[in-house]
């Protein structure tokens, strides 16, 4: 388990299986903290295939964040891998439905287990949504 914590946002690494990584992001994913987590998934990413993202403490996130999130799931395309988001809080959820990404990116809700394939437009939203202005 790997650990890193900034004032306003905690992340936790920990090995679940062979080729499965799960980080933990407690607080605000923003520009000040976006590093951080990026550092964290990065390092999963580097020592599993699959990593799945639990949001279920993450308070807020701006479009840097998100931007985060698209990048590790774009990384882990790349490598044949797999990224998920595990139960992201209401107001993470809405600002995903917000701009999009929640089309894009595998959600998972309680009592799923494994993110699920992508869908055929992943990779058109993907680029849309990473082309827009306001992200």
């Amino acid at each position: 388990m790997s650990t890193c914590v900034q004032a306003l946002l905690a992340c936790e690494c920990h090995s679940v299986a062979i080729g499965y990584e799960r980080v933990s992001a407690v607080g605000e994913i923003d520009l000040a903290t976006g590093a951080w987590l990026t550092d964290a998934l990065q390092g999963a990413q580097a020592r599993a295939q699959s990593v799945v993202l639990d949001l279920s403490a993450a308070t807020f996130i701006d479009a840097g964040g998100v931007r985060i999130l698209l990048a590790a799931d774009t990384h882990a395309r790349a490598a044949s891998g797999t990224f998920a988001i595990a139960d992201p809080t209401s107001p993470v959820e809405r600002v995903l439905q917000l701009v999009g990404a929640d089309r894009v990116l595998a959600i998972l809700r309680p009592g799923i287990r494994s993110p699920e394939p992508a869908t055929p437009i992943r990779s058109t939203a993907a680029s849309a949504i990473a082309r827009t202005a306001w992200l």
